[in-house]
């Protein structure tokens, strides 16, 4: 990893500020390392940074959370999903899937998925590639806020061909 001066600078002087006001002389050591330029040792500042996560992952965690508030929303005005349903409720992700930070952040943070709040985040089993497969239908009917027992019986199985 390359830093300009500016950067390197500017961390450092922040990690002393951090030093001084959280009593870390570890933050002293890594201002250290920035001032002398030790770019080898520039993985030990930053091992707590992931690495970024595609747009479109979090496109998708929006469009499935905002798709089962739809499904809640059709469930009560009457449509009901079939008893072959696998997921018809929002279950989570499972901890190493990306999309699970993601939809922690948005669920405590977004006011339009408080409703997703009290409930577990951490799926039981993996729930991503249902999720998608419901995505791709929800998606393909113009994205619906509210749906008829046919469109909601396409989403929660998946198949296109239920409607």
């Amino acid at each position: 990893m390359k830093l300009s001066d500016l950067e390197r600078l500017s961390l450092a002087n922040q990690f002393r500020i951090r030093a001084a006001t959280e009593g870390d002389n570890r933050l002293l050591h890594y201002a250290e390392i920035l001032e002398q330029g030790h770019e080898s040792l520039y993985d030990l500042l930053f091992q707590s940074i992931a690495e970024p996560k595609p747009r479109m992952v979090g496109d998708d965690v929006k469009d499935i959370l905002v798709m089962f508030l739809a499904l809640e929303a059709s469930y009560d005005e009457g449509a009901k999903p079939p008893r072959s349903a696998m997921f018809p409720k929002f279950l989570g992700f499972e901890k190493t899937d990306p999309h699970f930070e993601i939809a922690r952040i948005l669920i405590q943070e977004a006011p339009e998925f408080k409703t997703f709040r009290n409930r577990p985040l951490l799926a039981p089993e993996p729930t991503l590639r249902s999720y998608m497969a419901m995505l791709d239908i929800w998606r393909k009917l113009g994205r619906p806020p509210i749906m008829n027992g046919g469109q909601v019986a396409a989403v929660v199985t998946g198949a296109f061909g239920a409607i």
